[in-house]
């Protein structure tokens, strides 16, 4: 419902839907925006992105790499994040990509993933 109000105040002031909008629930959020509002792409959020690297770590929840695995994911997609008022700055998608499969090699070489984390780093991956 919410997203159709959305769609229906951008008909109404002739505006363009958004090219992208970002969620933090991409399975259920992005069904809905796709149903609503076909145009847009839903994306899901650096935070929420990150923590599906962590869920396939091995004993990610004792792992001392925790923290680092996250912090390299992150600087992955993020060139700079929001702070004072301006708005994060990503990296383009091409360098996104690079920078992830850097990072994840990284980690493949110490060990830290799990057998899921293949599947969850190509389906990431956009």
């Amino acid at each position: 419902e919410l997203l159709q109000g959305l769609k229906c105040c951008h008909n109404i002031l002739n505006v363009p839907q958004p090219k992208m909008m970002v969620t933090d629930n991409c399975c259920q959020v992005r069904n809905a925006v796709t149903s609503a509002m076909p145009e847009t792409d839903p994306k899901l959020d650096v935070w929420h992105f990150s923590a599906r690297y962590i869920a396939v770590m091995l004993q990610s929840n004792k792992s001392p790499y925790r923290g680092t695995v996250a912090a390299d994911i992150t600087s992955a997609i993020l060139k700079k994040h929001a702070e004072h008022g301006q708005p994060a700055q990503y990296w383009d998608r091409a360098e996104q990509e690079r920078r992830l499969m850097v990072a994840f090699d990284k980690w493949a070489d110490k060990g830290i993933w799990s057998a899921a984390a293949q599947k969850v780093s190509l389906i990431l991956n956009f």
